[in-house]
Parts: structure tokens; sequence; C-alpha cells
């Protein structure tokens, strides 16, 4: 779930809407109503904003949990109206210069979803989302290989350490970068982050889930998690690792991907020889000086 916006959009003001909205949208008997039809047992939710040419892009990710897998009729019904009930709350926010706040028009202004009754010269601060971005859905038939193979562990667990899209910098890029280039204004980015998110909550269990879905689980340590976990593993390649974070630059400047996911598609399918060559070919599309090596007793990778 994200909204439009755009540079002019300070950090502050986007993540209050998008807070806002989401509360909105699993507020109320409307929403009671539908998460019987779907059988909704709960969510774990994450939100995040990268920044990038257009400014600060805040989004959410949220995992639904549902009793059955609802059949396809079911599904887009219940996607049009997440998306219209969405579009509404992110339309309904505007700028009250004289007290300098974020404010939304009452949305039980609305009659019947037809008009909205807002007064003459009403501008909406982000205007309507589009219908195919604003919400999307995304099923997980096959949960484990869908966590694992898409990314989702890292979207809705350590959000802010994963690679942005599109060439969008998460705040951990941004301080990455503000430590190798030294730029003013990638502080000020960072500072911001910190100031506006400080004391806000990142991730978020709906209450009950988490003891419904693996209580004896969730009571162990990492310690004894990891000491359980069979030592079937071996060493493939490892990066050095400024070489690494080039990597990690090229694939965002030239396909929009996070490389850790590069490196482990190319690894599975052809080995550390076929992720030398992928990798050389991120850094020529994306223009950055060097040759990939790799060293097979050492195992190690590395730009020369």
């Amino acid at each position: 779930a994200t909204l439009p916006h755009h540079a002019g959009h300070r950090l502050e003001v986007v993540l209050e809407a998008i807070t806002q909205s989401w509360t909105y949208l699993k507020a109320g008997a409307p929403w009671q109503r539908w998460a019987g039809r779907i059988r909704y047992v709960g969510a774990i939710k994450g939100q995040e904003a990268t920044h990038g040419a257009a400014g600060w892009h805040p989004h959410i990710h949220c995992l639904f949990f549902l009793e059955v897998d609802p059949d396809p009729e079911l599904e887009q019904e219940f996607l049009m109206w997440l998306r219209e009930r969405w579009a509404r709350k992110i339309e309904s926010f505007y700028w009250d210069p004289g007290e300098e706040h974020l404010k939304a028009w009452p949305l039980n202004r609305y009659v019947g979803g037809v008009g909205n009754h807002r007064p003459e010269g009403f501008v909406s601060l982000f205007g309507r989302p589009h219908p195919e971005h604003g919400i999307r859905i995304t099923k997980a038939d096959k949960a484990g290989a869908y966590v694992a193979k898409m990314g989702l562990g890292k979207e809705v667990s350590v959000m802010d350490a994963k690679g942005g899209r599109r060439g969008n910098r998460t705040p951990w890029q941004i301080l990455n970068d503000h430590m190798e280039r030294g730029e003013i204004r990638d502080a000020a980015l960072w500072k911001e982050w910190c100031q506006v998110t400080k004391g806000r909550q990142h991730l978020g269990w709906s209450q009950g889930l988490r003891g419904r879905l693996a209580s004896s689980q969730l009571q162990l340590l990492d310690e004894q998690i990891a000491a359980a976990t069979p030592r079937q593993s071996e060493l493939v390649v490892e990066f050095e690792p400024h070489s690494w974070y080039a990597l990690q630059r090229a694939a965002q400047a030239s396909a929009g991907e996070d490389f850790g996911r590069v490196a482990c598609n190319m690894i599975e399918n052809g080995g550390p020889e076929l992720l030398v060559v992928v990798a050389q070919d991120l850094l020529r599309t994306s223009e950055i000086p060097g040759t990939v090596r790799f060293d097979p007793l050492r195992r190690l990778l590395w730009i020369d």
C-alpha cells in the first residue's frame, strides 16, 4: 500500500498520511464485515519509506493470514473494496497553512460513495492513488518458497536494511552513501529519517496472531533455534565488503533489484562462475569501473 508523492512532500507528512490511512482501512463495521467474508485471522505489518527522485516513498507491506483460500471472485471484490476505501482516504488529506498541519476531510461527508460535500476550493495534498498502484495484492500459494524467494521475510522484518527499487534508496543506503561520499544532502536525509521515525513502530503483529501461529517456537531464544539448526551448509562464495556494496549499487542502478537475490539465483542455477558473468554485466550497464574476480580456492569474489 502506498500513496502518490513528489519531492516537495516531507517525510513527516507522507508517513503520517499512510499511517492514518491504514488505520482507517482496517477500522469499523465495513472492515469487520470483510474480515468475516474472507475469514481473516490476522496480519503482520511492516512500514517503511525509501527516497528517490520523487522524494520520500512511503509504503506498507502486510502479510494477511486467512483460514481458507478465497475464491477468485471474492478475492477480486475484496481488492476493489480495498482500493476504493484506500483511495478515498488518501484523497481526503489537505494542508492547512494557518496551522501548518496535515488534515483529512471527514469521510462521513461522502454520500453513497458519490460526492463528498467538501468546500469549494478544496485541494487534495496527494491526489487520488492510481487504481493499480495504491493497493496491490500478491497471493502466497506456497508461503515458505514465496517468503524466501521474493524477499518478503526481509520486507516485513528488517525492512530498513533491504535495497530500494527503481533507483530509490533505503535510509541505510543513504547513510552508507554519506559514509563513502560525504554529501551534505545525504546527511540531511538521514537526520530527517531519524528525527521523524523516532518512536514509530516499524513492525507489528495482530493481537493474538503470534501465539496462534507459532506459540511454542516463539518461546525459544535465538541461540536455541540456531543450535537446533542442522549444520549442512558450506561456503560457496564470500564477497569482499566494498565489492559487495558496489554490486548492490550496480544492481539497483541497472535493474532496480536486490543484489543478494540476484546472487542467490545465479549461484543456484549456475554456480559462482555464472554469478561472475552477471556481476560483470551489472557493472558494465551501470557504468561502474572494474573487473569481477573469483578465487575458487578461497571462494572469494571481489572487484579488481
